[in-house]
């Protein structure tokens, strides 16, 4: 109740499609250790910026600007 009255239009911002999020999206920020997150992560398209904030990109380096650790 305490979001919905502070920011009515809040559940217009939520989207459950990863895919959409991902496509309509220009940062895409990983803060989930879930694995659906992983598999986000490992699809993301050439172009996106990434910030992994859990270690799901440890292997990927930062020659192509996708990826972006921070604390790992």
């Amino acid at each position: 109740d305490y979001i919905e009255s502070k920011i009515p239009h809040v559940s217009s911002l939520l989207n459950s499609d990863f895919d959409q999020v991902i496509n309509d999206s220009d940062v895409i920020i990983l803060g989930n250790r879930d694995e659906r997150f992983r598999a986000l992560a490992n699809k993301t398209p050439e172009g996106k910026r990434v910030i992994d904030l859990v270690g799901f990109m440890t292997n990927a380096t930062s020659e192509d600007g996708r990826a972006e650790g921070i604390c790992w």
